[in-house]
């Protein structure tokens, strides 16, 4: 190999590195930037309510996930990208619950139970900050 060769494998394999140095932390960034919302869903005795459908909706994107709580009132919607979500509950038999404004931040585990009402109303639950600072309900009829 010559002069020139050398010096051409040398600048590219040091472009290659420095390119690589420079990417690796962004991909990971990016890897991590998903988050987790989960939790029980109850009866207002505070048994499991199986099969409920949980919605939860990007208030950034509109993007929808759908999820079904377990045969122990689980629910969990993994790998949710950062931002606002407004989040819906309903089951037969029991009044739909939305919780608005759950904000969802890099790498959260956010726990979000809910005791379900056999009522025809609705709460809405809308000045939320964070997923574990969420308690004001409203009742509309």
């Amino acid at each position: 190999m010559n002069t020139d060769e050398r010096r051409f494998v040398t600048k590219a394999l040091s472009a290659f590195i420095c390119v690589h140095l420079w990417l690796t932390p962004l991909v990971f960034r990016l890897l991590a930037q998903n988050a987790e919302v989960s939790g029980l869903i109850t009866d207002p005795s505070g048994l499991a309510v199986p099969d409920t459908k949980v919605v939860v909706q990007s208030a950034d994107t509109g993007a929808i996930h759908t999820v079904s709580s377990n045969q122990q009132g689980e629910y969990s919607v993994p790998a949710l990208p950062l931002g606002l979500y407004n989040i819906m509950v309903e089951a037969n038999g029991f009044k739909t619950v939305h919780q608005n404004g759950v904000v969802v931040e890099v790498d959260q585990r956010a726990r979000l139970d809910f005791a379900l009402d056999r009522s025809a109303a609705t709460r809405k639950v809308s000045r939320c900050r964070r997923a574990r600072r969420c308690s004001t309900p409203q009742m509309r009829r």
